[in-house]
């Protein structure tokens, strides 16, 4: 049986006060973390009008993610450090200084689905 979990809704997601513990650290102004986010091996990613749907094999598991988050999981190849990934951010969706907060929540999100490994 496959569960699921609704990562993010509308535009821009919710943001929860305290980031959890996944190795990511939230200040006032930046998220530190070390290395660059990669994508775990193996998503399928299924475009949805409203969003899309990532299929994670290895734990049978399936996330909806919305195009914020999809947005931000395309990213995560390796090549972009969490600097140019909110840089990346700001520019797209026009909202200057990167929202941090929002970001690192995904980002805590994707680390506790394990979507994400940041070595």
């Amino acid at each position: 049986m496959h569960k699921a979990l609704r990562l993010c809704r509308g535009r821009h997601p919710p943001v929860p006060a305290v980031a959890h513990t996944t190795g990511l650290a939230v200040s006032d102004s930046k998220t530190e973390v070390t290395g660059n986010p990669q994508q775990v091996e193996g998503l399928e990613i299924h475009e949805q009008p409203d969003g899309c749907v990532v299929y994670q094999k290895s734990r049978e598991k399936v996330h909806f993610l919305n195009h914020t988050a999809v947005f931000l999981l395309e990213l995560c190849n390796g090549r972009h450090s969490m600097e140019e990934i909110r840089e990346i951010y700001a520019a797209t969706f026009d909202r200057s200084p990167a929202p941090d907060q929002e970001i690192a929540a995904i980002f805590e999100q994707f680390a506790a689905e394990e979507l994400v490994r940041i070595p």
